[in-house]
């Protein structure tokens, strides 16, 4: 290949549609995790995060956290063994089969829920600032529309290769949760946020927004 062509696909994959969200996403990871840090909560791994952020407020057996967060059984029962030990999730019995066990978010994992929900309110805040908030709402549908579609295929390629066919489109996965936003789960309640005075977080980690409203900065009540 030679060096102008190379150039060309390094272009290409820059202006890719995955890496523009993968950036965007990196971004918001520091910003959830270097608050995480400040709260008192910096032993928490982004890797940790991709599993807590798929428990379900019920409780999830871990064969559904792991597919929910696109990792292996054994990675997620390894991130989860983590959590466990440094007391954000629980193991508990299932009442639907006595056989079962159940992960759970423990009292120290749902207060690191509200200062992740108040970061990306945060956050998405400042976006919307930049880029108007019709446009962030437009954005957010048709990224819905493509986790749907994406992870119908995903399923579909699941079942296949169940059957003896083609292998699943993540067929190996440990990698894989690297691509899944943090949402902190469906613990996280968005209706304990409110405005409060400019944040200068962003300025802190080296952001330069000069060109744009303050954005507002949010309190978890």
């Amino acid at each position: 290949m030679t060096q102008s062509s190379a150039i060309d696909v390094s272009r290409a994959v820059g202006a890719s549609v995955s890496s523009l969200l993968f950036s965007a996403y990196r971004v918001m990871e520091a910003r959830i995790f270097g608050a995480l840090a400040q709260s008192g909560f910096g032993d928490v791994t982004p890797a940790q995060g991709r599993v807590f952020r798929v428990i379900r407020a019920e409780g999830s057996r871990l064969t559904d956290i792991a597919h929910a967060a696109h990792v292996t059984k054994q990675t997620a029962g390894f991130l989860i063994d983590q959590l466990i030990r440094a007391g954000y999730v629980e193991r508990t019995p299932d009442p639907a089969d006595a056989r079962a066990r159940l992960i759970k978010i423990a009292p120290k994992g749902e207060a690191v829920i509200p200062v992740g929900a108040a970061v990306i309110a945060n956050v998405e805040a400042e976006w919307a600032a930049m880029l108007g908030q019709e446009r962030i709402d437009q954005l957010r549908e048709t990224l819905r529309m493509l986790r749907e579609a994406t992870e119908s295929g995903r399923d579909v390629g699941r079942t296949t290769a169940a059957g003896g066919g083609l292998t699943p489109p993540h067929a190996d996965l440990a990698h894989a949760a690297d691509l899944e936003p943090l949402d902190f789960g469906e613990s996280a309640d968005f209706r304990a946020i409110e405005p409060i005075e400019p944040v200068r977080a962003g300025r802190a980690a080296g952001e330069d927004r000069g060109h744009v409203g303050r954005p507002a900065e949010v309190r978890v009540r």
